[in-house]
């Protein structure tokens, strides 16, 4: 029997046995005429009886065919550990999943980072107009308190015209009133004036049908000096008031 650490796993009948091997389950040695096996995970050997191996199992083993075989104790460690492995690559199955399910977030992330760097760039020159449009209006503001100010010189000196104005336009209506008692005044005395050249011009005529003073014959008639004096006046007085009443200036 070869070294249990050897590369057989067999007792290949005939050989030398190590004194310290002993049956991993009846514990008694086993011998170099015993038919026995190494188990692969504890390297204990085992008697094929006490293990219940088959000798078609053990004569294939035997002629050098490479089978992996362990012992009863190991095999329900085996499935124990074969049933860890199955949850851990399960685990590690859905850590991949994850993994996958993060990549595909981080690149999702990494676009929307993208969008947000060229959301900041377009805010960024939305700034920088809002900026611009904001000098313009300051300008303009200056520009309107400028005028305001300007107006406001201007709108004392339109106060000022206006009050000027106002005061002129009363001295005009008193003027205008004045006038008008004036022109009552005028009025009155050309309608006097007026009877008076009506009755001188009745006393011419009595005096020229007076038989006094007619004569016969086709010669010149004689006329009343008197009369035509006043009448002359009168006309005189009349046109120089109507002149006057023309000539009035407010």
């Amino acid at each position: 029997m070869e070294d249990n650490k050897g590369d057989s796993n067999v007792n290949k009948q005939g050989q030398d046995v190590n004194v310290d091997d002993q049956c991993g389950n009846c514990k008694s040695k086993v011998k170099d005429t015993d038919k026995a096996v190494a188990c692969e995970i504890c390297e204990v050997w085992f008697h094929t009886k006490c293990e219940e191996i088959p000798d078609e199992v053990y004569e294939f083993m035997v002629k050098g065919n490479q089978l992996f075989w362990c012992c009863t104790h190991c095999r329900f460690g085996c499935v124990k550990l074969h049933n860890r492995m199955g949850k851990i690559e399960k685990s590690q199955t859905e850590m991949v999943q994850r993994q996958v399910s993060l990549e595909a977030m981080v690149s999702g992330v990494k676009e929307e980072i993208c969008k947000g760097q060229d959301r900041n760039k377009e805010i960024d020159q939305q700034q920088n107009e809002l900026s611009g449009m904001q000098q313009a209006l300051s300008h303009t503001v200056q520009e309107v308190k400028d005028s305001l100010m300007a107006n406001q010189g201007t709108h004392k000196e339109l106060e000022e015209r206006l009050g000027y104005m106002e005061a002129k336009s009363v001295k005009v209506c008193e003027t205008v009133e004045k006038n008008e008692e004036h022109t009552q005044d005028l009025k009155g005395r050309v309608g006097v004036l007026e009877a008076k050249m009506l009755n001188v011009e009745e006393k011419s005529v009595q005096h020229d049908n007076c038989p006094e003073h007619r004569e016969v014959g086709n010669g010149p008639q004689p006329v009343a000096l008197g009369a035509v004096l006043r009448t002359d006046t009168v006309l005189t007085e009349i046109y120089d008031m109507k002149r006057r009443e023309c000539n009035l200036v407010v």
